[in-house]
């Protein structure tokens, strides 16, 4: 049977830092495993019962901003028809930041690659995970090479416009980056955390019947 705050947990949405979802995954094990006989089984009741005693007071905080609206960009799970990609201004830690270096170098025009719709700028990717290069040629003297580093796929690069590249990079199974890059002034111009919500719809159809929520309510 799964306790409320292993629902709960479940149901927080993605944007959490790694060593959370590190901690989420390990209590979802100790709390699931199967019970057994003998004193591996007691010291894993033994267990249970300290987490379950530090878990609920977390409950307590968790739950009212799970379960109210305010804490989605538009209209919580519950109330969706299908699953959908939610953005989010708050990036924890910035993990854009801390794995994409921006550097240039003299060389050459690329042979190859995407072209502006000006018919002059040009991008090629290169490499694959764990690290994937965007190089970039804008007319200059030389190329901009944006390196990517610890993503599992780069996604939907495409130009906008005439100047300005589009990218969505995936640090996980569940988030991504969304990320704008001007070639002419070679700056980031946005970048936001991006969530895909099919876990947590699923969870909140599951839990919100016993939970209550805004459009499925308490059964």
């Amino acid at each position: 049977m799964r306790t409320p705050i292993l629902i709960a947990l479940n149901g927080i949405p993605q944007a959490c830092d790694v060593q959370a979802n590190e901690w989420v995954h390990t209590f979802k094990q100790l709390m699931s495993s199967p019970q057994s006989s003998g004193c591996e089984g007691q010291r894993a009741r033994k267990w249970r019962v300290r987490i379950l005693g530090l878990s609920l007071p977390l409950f307590a905080v968790l739950q009212p901003a799970w379960t109210n609206a305010s804490s989605w960009p538009g209209l919580p799970p519950d109330c969706w028809t299908e699953s959908r990609m939610v953005h989010s201004a708050q990036s924890p830690n910035d993990v854009w930041k801390r794995n994409i270096s921006i550097i240039t170098r003299q060389s050459e025009k690329l042979k190859t690659g995407t072209l502006s719709p000006n018919k002059g700028y040009m991008f090629v990717v290169e490499g694959g995970r764990p690290s994937e290069h965007v190089i970039i040629f804008a007319e200059k003297d030389h190329l901009i090479d944006i390196t990517i580093r610890d993503l599992v796929g780069l996604s939907d690069i495409r130009w906008v416009n005439e100047k300005l590249i589009l990218m969505r990079i995936w640090w996980g199974r569940m988030t991504a980056t969304d990320m704008l890059f001007d070639v002419e002034t070679e700056n980031v111009l946005y970048a936001e955390m991006v969530t895909d919500g099919t876990q947590a719809l699923q969870q909140y159809r599951e839990s919100c019947l016993a939970l209550g929520c805004t459009c499925i309510k308490k059964g």
